[in-house]
């Protein structure tokens, strides 16, 4: 029995706006887990407590979602749906330079 693979539909750019959005939400997620992080650490904890839970939420927060975004990326790049892997990479990095911007500034 010899089977041939269906020809994939055409994917619309759109979806990979949709992917772009959905990378630079997730990293906005994470910025919202490190202000929450602060507030559960305490305004009156000793040292610099509330500063150390913000930065290890952020940067494990920001490790799951490169991880996240690569691994799918890669998945949907290679699945044929490119619009959507680029997007995913696309809004990563933004997210990712965005995020850095705001700690760094």
């Amino acid at each position: 029995m010899t089977a041939t693979t269906p020809t994939p539909a055409a994917e619309a750019p759109k979806r990979g706006v949709i992917a772009a959005a959905t990378a630079v939400g997730a990293h906005a997620v994470v910025v919202l887990a490190g202000f929450l992080a602060v507030r559960i650490a305490g305004p009156g904890s000793e040292g610099f407590r509330d500063i150390a839970a913000m930065l290890v939420t952020i940067f494990g927060g920001e490790i799951v979602v490169t991880l996240a975004c690569v691994i799918v990326s890669a998945l949907q790049y290679r699945r044929g749906r490119q619009y959507t892997g680029l997007g995913l990479m696309a809004g990563w990095l933004i997210g990712f330079v965005a995020v850095m911007a705001l700690l760094f500034a």
